[in-house]
């Protein structure tokens, strides 16, 4: 059991899912993006004397998958999909090359994940994405790419520049 002082839980839309890396004994490591709004407005520093806005910070994870479970809960989730996770904080130390020690930390899954789309709009996500279309103007279905539309339409460019997901430590 892991301590409770090294636990968080993120909830947000998927944003990215990569794909699957089969490991030596046969199970997964599956690495997911999830975009996770501020819970307070701060000033928009692109334009300080205008209205307070709601960042979004993009945190990725790891989640490990036994061996004989297939997919596990990720076989139904799709870019776009609501979704809440618990997960760890770990420590992978390494020495490099030049001797040099490293001390990454990744953010591993814990336990699943807690589906918070209904059926409903997983199916409208899941078709906006068999169609290739952007996501419906329907003010229900609010994804990361309607986000980064409207950012657009408003002038607003999305940072993009800490995004790389894993193995940019070195």
């Amino acid at each position: 059991m892991a301590s409770v002082k090294n636990l968080g839980t993120a909830i947000g839309r998927v944003s990215q899912l990569k794909a699957f890396d089969k490991n030596s004994d046969g199970s997964f490591t599956m690495a997911v993006t999830i975009a996770v709004d501020d819970n307070f407005l701060s000033k928009d520093p692109k334009n300080p004397t205008g209205p307070k806005v709601r960042n979004t910070n993009f945190i990725q994870l790891r989640h490990y998958i036994a061996a004989g479970k297939g997919k596990g809960p990720w076989a139904n989730v799709h870019v776009g999909n609501r979704i809440a996770v618990n997960y760890r904080v770990k420590a992978q130390p390494y020495t490099d090359d030049a001797g040099v020690k490293h001390y990454p930390q990744t953010l591993e899954i814990e336990g699943g994940v807690e589906y918070l789309d209904t059926l409903e709009e997983t199916s409208k996500l899941k078709s906006v994405k068999d169609t290739g279309s952007d996501a419906p103007a329907d003010a229900e279905v609010d994804t990361v790419a309607a986000r980064i539309a409207q950012l657009e339409a408003q002038g607003v460019e999305p940072d993009y520049s800490n995004q790389e997901p894993f193995g940019s430590e070195g």
